[in-house]
């Protein structure tokens, strides 16, 4: 269990205890009362601990608890200076300002995305309640996001109705077509890759699931019927592949490569796939062997590529040969002109 989560329910045992004042609580009654209440999680705690605990609700970063040590038969019991005072009647302590702040400056990088205007809002109310700004000069972090692609306009209509299993009338142009084409559409699953948004869902009509990019669809209109549920696992389906190109037709192969001393630190500490394994026949001087356990697709071919002479193909064959094809045209684009 997270110690964050621990300390916290000791803290509402030993307020309970202390705000009692029809029983005398001494250290051993207190460590028992916490023990107790943490039994359950199996979570120890030990005596120091409770006079850490009390130590931290006494400061200012904690609760600053009125606190009273009374002796009593050579022993001292705690309680509050008054029977009203509770730390659940309090607002939020220093550290727990602090805590919320950080996470706020880690979400407050997904601000301008759909369905993420309420972080605004919420730490405008907390600086209210807590009489101090969240707000920090200098931006510590930031993700990889771009929350001014056309996907994204689409993104909350999409999924609420996943979360409200709802079918959509969904207007959809590929990049190939020159006019739209409507689906009667049960979303299911919402995917980023590369820093685009995919839906996956079932179209009406059609046996397989569908892969809309959130960029290409032109309208989406939601109706009042309900999508069909499903218990498929689409983590499970995406396990397979590279990206979001996935074809039920296709297997999964194993792919030889082998890596240059060069492009292998990054490739080690960032893996090509979940399936990534060392594949020492592979190993020669200055390149490492690795293998994969995907399908062969569209995303899989362009992040070898990617790599450029830092990554080479050695099986399957039909694998080589694409990478051959792409290579040898490639290579037109910059032969020089005689």
């Amino acid at each position: 269990m997270p110690v964050n989560k621990a300390a916290l329910i000791r803290y509402y045992v030993l307020d309970k205890c202390f705000s009692n004042f029809g029983r005398k609580y001494f250290i051993d009654d207190l460590h028992a009362a916490c023990k107790e209440a943490l039994a359950d999680f199996g979570h120890r705690v030990s005596v120091r601990q409770i006079y850490n605990d009390i130590q931290f609700m006494e400061s200012l970063v904690g609760y600053a608890v009125p606190l009273r040590r009374e002796r009593f038969d050579k022993k001292v019991y705690y309680r509050y200076e008054r029977p009203d005072f509770s730390i659940r009647n309090q607002g939020f302590t220093e550290a727990e300002v602090n805590h919320v702040t950080d996470t706020l400056e880690i979400l407050g990088r997904f601000k301008g995305l759909p369905n993420m205007d309420w972080i605004e809002d919420f730490g405008a109310k907390l600086s209210a309640i807590t009489g101090t700004s969240i707000e920090t000069s200098k931006k510590i972090i930031d993700f990889q996001s771009n929350a001014y692609t056309d996907s994204l306009k689409f993104f909350s209509g999409i999924f609420n109705a996943i979360k409200n299993q709802r079918v959509l009338m969904l207007e959809y142009k590929s990049f190939r077509q020159e006019q739209a084409e409507t689906y009667s559409f049960s979303p299911y699953y919402l995917k980023e890759y590369n820093s685009r948004w995919f839906v996956i869902g079932k179209s009406e009509g059609y046996e397989t699931f569908s892969v809309f990019a959130l960029d290409r669809i032109c309208k989406i209109t939601e109706t009042d019927k309900s999508s069909k549920e499903t218990d498929y696992d689409f983590s499970e389906r995406f396990a397979d592949i590279i990206g979001v190109t996935w074809s039920e037709n296709l297997k999964t192969e194993r792919i030889f490569l082998q890596v240059h001393i060069d492009t292998w630190p990054y490739i080690k500490t960032k893996p090509l796939h979940e399936s990534q394994r060392r594949w020492r026949e592979g190993d020669e001087d200055d390149f490492t062997g690795i293998s994969l356990d995907v399908q062969v697709n569209y995303e899989l071919i362009a992040n070898i590529l990617y790599r450029g002479s830092g990554v080479k193909v050695i099986g399957p064959e039909s694998l080589r040969l694409k990478m051959r094809e792409e290579v040898n045209l490639m290579k037109g684009y910059y032969a020089e002109k005689t």
